[in-house]
């Protein structure tokens, strides 16, 4: 999950979006799984930010990478540059959480009865080599790092990306208008709406399932460095029919397959794409409480993201052993920890090997990098 971390503040709006739209895929995991009670329009909106949350991810990814790398040009130092910070900020947190996971799923199986599925060595050597986004999609062990797999399927594309819009505008949206096409069949020809979301969660998760999302975002980050502008007010229109259309526009019956196939992927997907517009496009907010909240969520939304599942099962044993049942206070005690875990790691963890992968880049290209890019990573 790409991180903008500017003083510009046209940016920051993405940070803060970010922040949230973690925070929402842990709400509604924590519901769910408690299986708390919600009331409408609450649950459907949770429900939604269930699936379209990491869609924003991608969304967010496309349009951050975009902003920061638009005046590059694609060569060997620019590979190594990309490779090398993208891995040092992707790379020991997901290490970290796959390792946890293998290990509770040791303990679960050593300590209880209710057996949890320890990984088999192919699995284990896709998820430490980071290519089961490539080579098998749904091979991930720790809970929600499908997602990630995709995120490093659409780096090695970036590149593609960059360079064929920097060589002519028509080539890229040849290559755009191929991969949306491509991610609306897939949806259409391979997933079944007459089917549970659940038993079609491999081909969901398919990385040219999610491909049109991180294109559109590169798209539209790439429109704004080209001095494009957005009136003010056409925007704000635009982002308060976006949230009234993604809390109420009905669809139909309680599967979760009804939001992401259809015109309905269509319709969610463009709120997305219009929440992203609003935060590259919108301009300055001024800093207050609330902006600062929103900018630490953001900052730890990596951790939050991957970490949260993992305190939901740690929390779950921790209050069995003293005979506490209430998920009211499971939820609200998983909540506290997972924040304050996620800032812990977020600023022991991924911040230190950040810096790292500056220093090896540093060495490999010989050249500091951009302001920009120093910021983003």
């Amino acid at each position: 999950m790409e991180e903008i971390n500017t003083k510009n503040y046209r940016v920051e709006l993405l940070d803060y979006f970010r922040g949230i739209m973690a925070f929402s895929v842990l709400i509604y995991h924590y519901t769910f799984w408690s299986e708390m009670p919600l009331i409408y329009p609450i649950d459907q909106t949770v429900s939604r930010l269930g699936v379209y949350a990491v869609s924003a991810f991608y969304v967010l990814s496309g349009a951050s990478l975009a902003l920061v790398y638009y005046k590059k040009s694609v060569n060997v130092d620019f590979i190594k540059d990309f490779t090398v910070k993208r891995f040092f900020r992707i790379a020991p947190l997901f290490y970290l959480v796959t390792t946890a996971a293998i290990v509770l799923a040791v303990m679960s199986n050593y300590l209880t009865t209710d057996t949890s599925v320890i990984p088999d060595i192919k699995t284990i050597i896709l998820n430490y080599t980071l290519t089961f986004g490539w080579l098998s999609p749904d091979s991930y062990i720790a809970t929600g790092a499908w997602s990630i797999g995709s995120e490093l399927v659409f780096y090695s594309l970036f590149p593609i990306m960059l360079f064929l819009i920097k060589k002519s505008y028509k080539h890229f949206f040849v290559f755009a208008l191929i991969a949306i096409t491509l991610s609306f069949s897939f949806s259409e020809i391979f997933i079944n709406s007459d089917k549970s979301f659940e038993s079609q969660w491999s081909l969901y998760i398919n990385p040219l399932n999610q491909l049109y999302l991180f294109v559109g975002g590169f798209l539209v980050g790439y429109l704004y460095k080209m001095g494009k502008e957005v009136n003010r007010a056409v925007l704000l229109i635009l982002m308060v029919s976006a949230v009234c259309v993604f809390v109420f526009f009905p669809t139909e019956g309680s599967n979760r397959l009804s939001f992401v196939v259809g015109y309905n992927k269509i319709i969610f997907s463009v709120t997305i794409f219009i929440f992203c517009l609003f935060a590259t496009f919108w301009g300055n907010i001024k800093q207050n409480v609330i902006t600062r909240v929103l900018k630490f969520f953001g900052d730890i939304s990596y951790s939050l993201y991957l970490i949260h599942p993992l305190v939901w099962g740690v929390t779950g044993f921790a209050l069995q052993i003293v005979s506490i049942s209430n998920p009211i206070i499971r939820v609200v005690l998983s909540i506290l920890v997972t924040i304050f875990i996620s800032a812990f790691v977020y600023n022991y963890l991924e911040k230190p090997f950040i810096k790292i992968g500056r220093r090896v880049s540093d060495n490999l290209v010989g050249s500091r990098p951009s302001s920009d890019a120093r910021k983003l990573n």
